[in-house]
């Protein structure tokens, strides 16, 4: 009885430490493992077990979070402020405009815009880059030329003569006046006594008569220019509707006017575009090259010749239509005195006038606010 007593005892033993020697390499084991998880110490036993290390529970379901939920990452080319056209991309227009931006009325029916009004020639800047138009305040051009010719078409030179004739010696009141036409015959019945004096002139003038023709030689007018560089410039993408009724839209805050244009000599529309400035497309020529001609006239004085009837007979006497006094010394009476006109000559002279001038054309209002 006690020997089988013993050897029960000593069994236990035996299989004690057995027991302890399996934990003491399982625990060993468990230190060394790259996937061991130490034990975590919460005041109780430090072997309490810390729970599953490959990421399911003890059911093997994933206990962990997927990455994708909940992801707060924004798309920025989607929501937030659009830069480029003043407004916001959230859904519909919220009717408001971004920082640097301001909301404007459109154009009205007829009218472009907006525009920016750079009256130097100034470049287009940001946010209204692209240039529209460019007109002018007037039109200038160079000299014209405006040459010309002159014919002479016709040439008188008188043909009668007027005779003064007194009985004294070249006197200083002449009594008696006589027209001679070229014939000149039949003065007899004037009964002019000689000696006496005489003095003849062209008739009726001393001058003679000549017409021209005028025609244009040579006449230019070259192109004119418009003065002045008014430019418009337009806005780059389509802008955003603002305004409570969204009937504004977003342009980028300016130093230059911000304008409205319209073909043709107009008024501003109602609203806020008040500030009318006109400029123009182009320039005409309205010029015309007229001709004149200046006559000038020489008619040398013809000569009178006529006869003297004295007791001795018939003398023949002679005198220039200069207006200077001739005596005849022989008594007797003048019984003939014929006139002799001479030829002369005419010039013309041309003479060229340029009218009218050079016009700006082609309207456009511009109204600012």
């Amino acid at each position: 009885m006690r020997h089988s007593l013993t050897v029960t005892l000593l069994s236990l033993t035996l299989v004690r430490c057995s027991a302890e020697a399996t934990d003491d390499a399982e625990a060993t084991a468990d230190d060394t493992s790259t996937g061991a998880v130490s034990a975590v110490e919460t005041g109780g036993d430090s072997t309490s077990d810390p729970g599953p290390i490959d990421g399911t529970d003890e059911d093997g379901a994933d206990s962990g979070s997927d990455s994708t939920e909940g992801d707060t990452t924004t798309d920025d080319g989607e929501e937030g402020d659009d830069t480029t056209t003043g407004g916001t991309t959230t859904g519909e227009p919220s009717g408001d405009c971004s920082p640097a931006f301001t909301c404007v009325e459109t154009a009205p029916n007829g009218w472009e815009g907006p525009f920016t009004l750079q009256e130097d020639g100034d470049d287009c800047g940001p946010g209204f880059p692209t240039l529209v138009w460019v007109g002018g305040v007037e039109a200038e051009a160079e000299d014209a030329t405006c040459e010309c010719d002159c014919d002479v078409t016709s040439h008188t030179c008188p043909t009668a003569g007027l005779l003064e004739y007194h009985e004294a010696p070249c006197p200083s009141n002449w009594n008696s006046t006589v027209v001679m036409d070229p014939v000149g015959e039949g003065l007899a019945s004037l009964g002019m006594l000689t000696p006496g004096s005489v003095r003849a002139y062209p008739w009726p003038s001393s001058q003679g008569e000549a017409t021209c023709a005028a025609s244009v030689d040579l006449e230019v007018f070259p192109t004119p220019s418009i003065v002045g560089s008014n430019r418009l410039c337009g806005l780059g993408p389509a802008p955003t509707a603002c305004g409570d009724d969204l009937e504004g839209e977003c342009i980028v805050d300016s130093q230059a006017p911000v304008c409205l244009m319209h073909e043709g000599d107009v008024e501003c529309p109602v609203g806020t575009y008040q500030d009318r400035h006109l400029y123009y497309d182009d320039a005409v020529v309205n010029r015309e090259c007229s001709c004149g001609c200046e006559t000038e006239t020489v008619c040398p004085p013809g000569a009178v010749a006529g006869t003297v009837q004295t007791s001795n007979g018939p003398m023949h006497y002679g005198l220039t239509a200069d207006g200077e006094c001739s005596v005849i010394p022989e008594p007797g009476q003048i019984t003939t005195a014929n006139y002799f006109p001479a030829a002369g000559a005419s010039t013309c002279e041309s003479e060229g006038e340029i009218s009218g001038e050079v016009t700006v054309a082609q309207p456009r209002t511009v109204c600012c606010a």
